[in-house]
C-alpha cells in the first residue's frame, strides 16, 4: 500500500488553486479545484481532467511546462474559505505510533501547516479581513495540532475496538476536524480528509514469563462536545456532554502462530469525565482565591 501524499498547486492562468491528493486507500490521484469567491471545491470525477493514474501525471497536466509553486503534505486535514481567503490544513509529518491487528496504522501528527491564499475572482483580493474574521482566523491558526492529534486511514478508531463501521462513518463525538473535512466533500468525491482525533495513542511490546510475546495499545480519544479548561468545562452542557470526557481503549493481542493464523486479542474500554449532572462553578478574581459552585 502506498503512502498518502498531498500537493497544493497554484495555477497562474487562470489564477486558481488545486489540491492534488493521492490516498493510500485508492489507486489513483484526484484533483480538487478551489475556485470562485466562495472557494467551493470542484471535482467531476473525469479521467484526464481531475482523475489521473499518478501524482506525477496530475501535476504535469496542471503545470503544462510551467514551474508552479507546490506545497506538499502527507495528509489534508481540512479546508475553510473565510471571506476572500482560503486556508488548507496539511499534515506535513506524521509518526506511526500504533499498528493494530490487521495492520491498521494509527498516525500521530507531528508537523502541520496552514496554506493561505486569496480566492479566485474575489473583488477584494488583497484587502484585509474584517476584524472579527481576522480574530477568528488567528484563533484557528493558534489551535494546537502537533503531537496532540492522530488518525487512521484504514480503520474506524472513533469507536471501541474493533469497530464494524467504515472510516467514512466515524462517531462524530470524537472527530475534531468534522467541519473542516466536510468543506472538501463533493457529490462525486467523498471527503479526502481522515477523521482527526485528539488524545494519546501509544503501544508497546512485551514478553511474559513463558516467553510469549504480546502487544498492548492504549488509544485515548477526547470528546469534542464539551472541552475546555477544567475549571470551566464542568458538568453537562447544552449538548449533554460531560466536561472533558475521554474514552480509552486498551487492546492486548498476540501475533498469530502462523502466517495465515488467527490473532488472539482482548480489549477493554472505559470513559471518564466530570460528574454528568447540571453543575458548574464561578471563579473569583481570575481563579485566585477559589470560587462558588452551583
Amino acid at each position: 500500500m502506498r503512502e498518502t501524499s498531498v500537493a497544493v498547486v497554484t495555477q497562474k492562468s487562470p489564477d486558481r488553486h488545486c489540491l492534488v491528493v493521492s490516498l493510500s486507500t485508492r489507486d489513483d490521484t484526484v484533483v480538487i479545484q478551489l475556485q470562485g469567491q466562495g472557494g467551493h471545491p470542484w471535482h467531476l470525477g473525469r479521467k484526464g481532467e481531475d482523475v489521473f493514474p499518478s501524482e506525477a501525471e496530475a501535476l504535469e497536466h496542471l503545470q503544462q511546462d510551467a514551474d508552479l509553486p507546490v506545497t506538499r503534505g502527507v495528509a489534508v486535514l481540512g479546508y475553510v474559505p473565510m471571506g476572500n481567503r482560503g486556508l488548507v490544513l496539511l499534515a506535513t509529518r506524521t509518526k506511526t505510533v500504533v499498528t493494530l491487528p490487521g495492520g491498521h496504522e494509527v498516525k500521530l501528527v507531528v508537523g502541520s501547516k496552514w496554506v493561505d491564499f486569496f480566492l479566485e475572482g474575489s473583488d477584494i483580493a488583497g484587502a484585509p479581513l474584517p476584524k472579527v474574521e481576522a480574530e477568528k482566523l488567528q484563533l484557528l491558526r493558534e489551535f494546537t495540532l502537533d503531537n496532540a492529534h492522530f488518525y487512521c486511514e484504514t480503520a474506524d478508531i472513533t469507536r471501541p475496538f474493533p469497530s464494524l463501521h467504515p472510516v467514512q462513518e466515524p462517531c462524530r463525538e470524537f472527530v475534531w476536524n468534522l467541519w473542516l473535512g466536510a468543506s472538501l466533500s463533493t457529490p462525486d468525491l467523498p471527503s479526502v480528509s481522515p477523521p482527526l482525533l485528539q488524545g494519546l495513542p501509544a503501544s508497546s511490546n512485551f514478553t511474559d514469563s513463558r516467553g510469549v510475546r504480546f502487544s498492548v495499545a492504549l488509544i485515548s480519544r477526547r470528546s469534542c462536545l464539551h472541552p475546555g479548561m477544567r475549571y470551566k468545562a464542568r458538568g453537562l452542557n447544552a449538548l449533554a456532554g460531560p466536561g472533558n470526557e475521554a474514552e480509552v481503549d486498551q487492546i492486548v493481542w498476540t501475533p498469530p502462530a502462523a502466517t495465515q493464523g488467527a490473532t488472539e486479542w482482548a480489549s477493554f474500554t472505559w470513559r471518564r469525565g466530570t460528574v454528568p449532572i447540571w453543575w458548574g462553578s464561578e471563579m473569583k478574581s481570575g481563579g485566585v482565591g477559589g470560587g462558588d459552585g452551583f
